[in-house]
């Protein structure tokens, strides 16, 4: 990422080599399937789209288009896919919150147990 600070100058370059880049972490996400669970990867995917449209709108806000009410549009755009993003990311941490906490709750128990019998 050390050619990003070259292209300072250069937005619109340095927004489609990122693109280009979560294009690629796509296509190696769904070949691949990294993650364990299902879930996992469909989070991993679902972050990833969410990744590529942010760079998509963030290709608009660069200087090639000089309207500046077409600019706060998209402004609310890319605000409204953060919240999204972190809502979505949020619901799937708190439906893990449960099953983990009754894991730990059985390792206590597990652990008690132990102990009293020694």
């Amino acid at each position: 990422m050390l050619i990003m600070v070259f292209l300072r100058d250069y937005s619109g370059i340095q927004v489609m080599s990122l693109l280009s880049i979560s294009v690629v972490i796509q296509s190696l996400t769904f070949a691949s399937h990294p993650m364990k669970s299902t879930g996992d990867q469909r989070m991993s995917v679902f972050n990833e789209i969410a990744t590529s449209l942010y760079l998509y709108l963030m290709v608009t806000l660069t200087d090639y288009i000089g309207d500046t009410g077409f600019r706060d549009e998209i402004g609310w755009c890319l605000s409204g896919l953060v919240i999204t993003v972190v809502g979505v990311n949020l619901l799937r941490v708190l439906t893990k919150v449960p099953r983990s906490c009754k894991k730990i709750a059985r390792r206590i128990k597990k652990w008690a147990s132990r102990r009293q019998e020694n």
